[in-house]
């Protein structure tokens, strides 16, 4: 398994390392959004840091995307931060944020998870954003 997941009070941190595969990618991300607190969390941090550089397919960001449009009819409040420097994840957080696949889930690229939690707590704090927000 090249992934973690590293559940937090408000959210969860994937964590990919090594060389990933397509199967681990979708895995990772049918794991958090099945989990029972899906509905209560308020970001998903998806960390790239320590993946070996790899291409991914059309096909396996198109079944990321789908079911990332298919969670927001859960929890359409998630916060989605990738944080990359080089492809796999690079390529995936590009293609995300495309309108093609945009979804409710606010999503942005980070180069490192220091600038990624300070982005997270600024939007958390929010008032705008906190209307509705079960925390």
């Amino acid at each position: 398994m090249a992934y973690e997941l590293i559940w937090e009070h408000r959210g969860v941190v994937k964590r990919h390392f090594g060389t990933l595969t397509a199967n681990e990618l979708l895995t990772a991300t049918q794991q958090v959004i099945s989990c029972e607190h899906f509905t209560d969390l308020s970001y998903i941090v998806n960390d790239f840091t320590d993946a070996e550089p790899c291409d991914i397919s059309h096909d396996t960001i198109e079944q990321i995307a789908a079911l990332r449009i298919g969670a927001t009819f859960v929890n359409h409040r998630i916060l989605s931060p990738y944080v990359a420097t080089s492809s796999p994840g690079l390529t995936i957080a590009h293609a995300l944020m495309q309108p093609a696949y945009c979804n409710k889930h606010l999503t942005r690229l980070f180069p490192n998870l220091t600038v990624a939690r300070e982005w997270l707590a600024e939007q958390l704090k929010s008032p705008f954003r906190l209307i509705g927000q079960k925390d």
